[in-house]
């Protein structure tokens, strides 16, 4: 698969870019996590956003306002210039699209 991993786990989590935008700017992920995976991210700007899609397995994403929980098919929107992490908490591995828009 083409793109450009910029972040990878011990183990064998990644974050791959597929794609960006300069103005607006906007970026097309491919995310993986590992059972137990979990990455922390770091709050981006004020009004940025990211959608979030399912693929495969469950992804839960641990907010200010609490966990929110999204299996195979389902979409959100969140916004991130807040403290906020991705986990896999189950035995399978987790695939997700993720569009950041304004970060």
């Amino acid at each position: 698969m083409e793109g450009t991993v910029a972040w990878q786990g011990p183990d064998g989590s990644q974050a791959l870019l597929l794609g960006a935008t300069h103005e607006p700017r906007a970026e097309l992920w491919r995310w993986t996590l590992a059972p137990g995976g979990r990455y922390d991210a770091e709050p981006d700007r004020p009004g940025a956003q990211e959608i979030h899609h399912v693929l495969s397995g469950r992804l839960t994403l641990a907010l200010q306002a609490g966990p929110q929980v999204l299996v195979a098919g389902q979409s959100a929107v969140i916004t991130s210039d807040q403290e906020y992490a991705y986990l896999n908490e189950d035995a399978e591995p987790v695939v997700f699209v993720r569009v950041v828009t304004g970060a």
